[in-house]
């Protein structure tokens, strides 16, 4: 046993350089026969990211609420369209017409078999210091349509 469990090691161990070895790229990539055109492509594409960069896009994109075909849903394409231009992508925002619902308020109110008020809701949650706190562009969640409810009666 001691035996096999030595040359069982030491092909392990012959066999980890031979892995260590294997090349970034194999021969052949989604039928590319020579795919080292396209790695270099993917490897300037990968080097692209930066994660200071990300960051600061992300914060200029969540900076203020904008839900769907809202005035700032409209700011925020204009923003990503200029990136892409800038980036020398051909780019264009093309404006459609599209049915949304959009509340006015969102409640509920919950009674027993008696016709008596048992629960009303929802209340808007609080955070401390957001500076979005009483923002009317933030809206609670809510569902677009009706879902039937069965439950027994409370």
């Amino acid at each position: 046993m001691p035996k096999r469990f030595v040359l069982c090691s030491l092909l392990a161990i012959s066999h980890a350089s031979i892995w260590a070895q294997v090349t970034p790229f194999p021969d052949r990539v989604f039928g590319y026969r020579d795919f080292t055109r396209q790695a270099k492509v993917d490897q300037q594409f990968l080097a692209v990211p930066d994660p200071k960069l990300a960051q600061e896009e992300l914060k200029t994109l969540t900076a203020v609420p904008h839900v769907a075909a809202s005035k700032e849903d409209y700011d925020t394409a204009l923003y990503v369209a200029g990136k892409f231009k800038a980036a020398g992508l051909d780019t264009q925002i093309v404006p459609y017409k599209a049915w949304m619902n959009l509340p006015q308020e969102v409640f509920l109110q919950a009674t027993n078999a008696d016709g008596k008020v048992v629960m009303t809701g929802p209340t808007r949650e609080h955070v401390e210091n957001d500076p979005y706190q009483d923002d009317p562009r933030v809206l609670p969640a809510f569902t677009a349509r009706p879902l039937p409810v069965t439950s027994p009666p409370m």
